[in-house]
C-alpha cells in the first residue's frame, strides 16, 4: 500500500527515509481512504541514528506524492502537515521542532516557520522513538511516550479542514546539515487496507533524490561550524578583525579545519554509507547469482543425464531390433529352403507351393524389420 521515490532506501531493518547525504530528500506514500467518522490513529516507529539537521513531516494534503523544499513536501498545499525541524540545543543535545500547519493551498510556508513556536522534543540516537497523530471528528494530537512533559501530549489542534479526501505521506530532507532518519514500522489502529476512491501513483512521475538549496555554502563540510561563524562575522564587518578573538578561538577554528579536511581525505561519509548499505546489497545479489549458477548448473547436469539414458536406449532398442532381424532372417531361409526340398520331391506338382515360398521371399517381415533397424 506504500510507494517511496526520491532518495529512500529500503532494508531489511526498516526503511531509510533520508540517508546521511547532503541535500538529499525522500519520500513514502498511500492512498489509502482516511475515515470521516471516526477515531483513528496512525502510530510511526523512527530512528535518527546519525543526525546534525534536516526537516522531516507527515502529511495529510489533497496531492499524491507532492515534492518540494518544505521538509520534502511543498510549500503550498491543501490540507495539514505535521512539519519537524531537527536542531542541537546548547547544552550539546539533539531533538527536534514539531509544529502543526493547516494550508487551502494559496499560502506559501517557509523552512524557517516550522521551528517557530514549535514544541521541542528530546530523543536519542541509539535507540527508536515513537510519534502517534490520532485524529477524533474536528480534533487532532499528536502524542509520543518520550515527551514526558504534559504527559505525552505534544501538540493538540482543530481541524478547519476536510481531509476525508486526502492522502497520507510522509518526507524527510537533509540541507547542509545531514541526518540519517530511518522508518522502522506504521501501524494504524483501524483497517487502514481499502485503496481510496481516487487512486494514484508516483510511478509516472518519481521524485528527484536531490534539490537546490536556495542558500548555497562555500564550505560544504558539516563539520565548519566556527569557520562559518567567523567567515560570517568577517564579512559582516567588511574586512574588519575583532581584536577580542584570543588564542583559544583560533586553535578551535584550525582544529575544526583540520578535521573537515581528514573527513574529506578518508571519505568516512561514505565508506560508512557504502559499507552499511550498499556493501549488504552487493553481498546478497552476488550470493543469489552464486545461487542461479549453481541452478542452472544442475538443470545443465540433469537435462546430459537423460539425454545419455535416452542415447543408451536408442542403441539398446537398435541392438535388439537387429538380433530380432537376425533371427527373422534365418527362420525364413529355413522355411524356404524346407519349401525349396518338398518342391524337389515332386510333391509341389502344381508349383503351389514354389510360388508361396516366392511370395515369402518378396514380402518377407526382415526386410521390414531390417529397413526399421
Amino acid at each position: 500500500l506504500w510507494e517511496y521515490s526520491g532518495a529512500t532506501v529500503p532494508t531489511d531493518e526498516g526503511i531509510i527515509v533520508v540517508p546521511p547525504l547532503q541535500h538529499r530528500k525522500g519520500c513514502l506514500w498511500t492512498d489509502v481512504e482516511i475515515p470521516s467518522d471516526t477515531m483513528w490513529l496512525i502510530n510511526y516507529t523512527l530512528q535518527i541514528p546519525r543526525v546534525e539537521g534536516g526537516q522531516f513531516g507527515f502529511w495529510f494534503i489533497s496531492k499524491y506524492g507532492a515534492q518540494g523544499n518544505l521538509a520534502g513536501g511543498p510549500q503550498k498545499f491543501d490540507g495539514i502537515a505535521i512539519l519537524a525541524q531537527v536542531a542541537q540545543k546548547e547544552d550539546g543535545k539533539f531533538g527536534f521542532y514539531l509544529n502543526y500547519f493547516e494550508n487551502d493551498g494559496t499560502k506559501a510556508i517557509n523552512p524557517e516557520d516550522i521551528s517557530k513556536n514549535g514544541v521541542f522534543v528530546d530523543f536519542s540516537r541509539r535507540a527508536p522513538f515513537q510519534i502517534s497523530i490520532q485524529f477524533l471528528k474536528n480534533k487532532i494530537g499528536v502524542y509520543s511516550p518520550m515527551h514526558t512533559i504534559n504527559k505525552g501530549i505534544i501538540l493538540e489542534a482543530f481541524l478547519k479542514r476536510d481531509i476525508s479526501q486526502n492522502y497520507i505521506g510522509m518526507t524527510a530532507q537533509t540541507d547542509y546539515y545531514t541526518m540519517r532518519l530511518d522508518l522502522l514500522d506504521i501501524k494504524f489502529d483501524v483497517n487502514l487496507k481499502t485503496a481510496a476512491r481516487h487512486s494514484a501513483t508516483m510511478k509516472t512521475s518519481p521524485h528527484s533524490a536531490k534539490y537546490q538549496p536556495s542558500v548555497s555554502r562555500h564550505l560544504r563540510n558539516s563539520n565548519y561550524n566556527l569557520t562559518l561563524k567567523e567567515a560570517d562575522e568577517f564579512e559582516k564587518n567588511q574586512g574588519i578583525v575583532n581584536d577580542e578573538k584570543n588564542i583559544y578561538q583560533l586553535l578551535d577554528v584550525i582544529e575544526e579545519i583540520n578535521k573537515a579536511n581528514f573527513d574529506v581525505a578518508s571519505f568516512s561519509e561514505l565508506n560508512a554509507f557504502i559499507r552499511n548499505n550498499i556493501l549488504n546489497y552487493t553481498q546478497k545479489w552476488q550470493k543469489r547469482t552464486v545461487k542461479l549458477v549453481e541452478r542452472v548448473q544442475n538443470t545443465r547436469d540433469i537435462a546430459s543425464s537423460a539425454f545419455n539414458y535416452t542415447h543408451q536406449m536408442m542403441e539398446l532398442f537398435r541392438d535388439t531390433m537387429s538380433v530380432s532381424v537376425s533371427k527373422a532372417n534365418s527362420k525364413i531361409h529355413d522355411m524356404n529352403a524346407l519349401l525349396n526340398e518338398i518342391g524337389a520331391r515332386g510333391v509341389d506338382e502344381n508349383r503351389e507351393l514354389q510360388e508361396m515360398a516366392n511370395e515369402v521371399n518378396k514380402h518377407s517381415i526382415g526386410s521390414y524389420l531390417m529397413y526399421a533397424a
